[in-house]
């Protein structure tokens, strides 16, 4: 098993040592919502932002991970019911920041020296660190501390600069207590995101 388990790691350094390689540092905004509104009240996706890089190896068919910081938030406003009538009607924002963990394939439809045009989609896994406070007194043991979710996006690369646009998709509810979940949603709210990125591209 040891000597197998060496076998992979070396076939796997040395790919990654012959293919060529580009590390892409990126910072961008992104844009988040809830899938679905409150019985009582509405969801509204706020502006966040991003920072981190990633690194393409491989040529034409290149495998994609990444490491971002990022701060996302969503504008919630809802309500309790009492005999079907809405009260205390509360509206904040939910601010979170977390580290996200991109494990992406990618393909350069056009493979030019000085322009490309790409696609990529993959898993994405995210880790919640700390939650601002808020009006809900919703923390961080409230969300779930790590959610997988599925990303896809599209990039150019124009010399040394790079544009990208990726879209995310949750799996699951994004609270981990149900209370809050349960008694203001009809359905499990799930986490979507787009986010827009600027980098610069070091090619080895």
């Amino acid at each position: 098993m040891k000597k197998f388990l060496f076998f992979l790691a070396f076939i796997l350094v040395t790919s990654v040592t012959y293919a060529q390689t580009i590390i892409n540092p990126k910072v961008g905004v992104n844009a988040s919502r809830l899938s679905t509104d409150p019985k009582v009240g509405e969801v509204s996706g706020r502006i966040g932002y991003q920072i981190g890089l990633d690194a393409r190896i491989g040529d034409r068919v290149f495998f994609q991970p990444g490491l971002f910081w990022f701060r996302q938030s969503t504008q919630l406003r809802t309500a309790s019911q009492i005999d079907d009538t809405p009260t205390e009607e509360l509206e904040d924002n939910l601010n979170r920041q977390g580290l996200q963990l991109l494990t992406q394939v990618g393909f350069n439809i056009v493979d030019g020296d000085g322009f490309k045009l790409r696609v990529n989609a993959g898993p994405a896994f995210s880790v919640i660190t700390t939650v601002d406070e808020n009006d809900f007194d919703l923390n961080k043991s409230d969300f779930k501390g790590a959610n997988l979710t599925g990303n896809a996006g599209l990039g150019l690369d124009i010399f040394f600069l790079t544009l990208d646009y990726n879209y995310e998709f949750g799996f699951s509810d994004i609270f981990d207590n149900n209370t809050f979940s349960d008694t203001n949603f009809s359905d499990s709210p799930k986490l979507s995101r787009s986010t827009f990125n600027v980098g610069v591209k070091f090619e080895f």
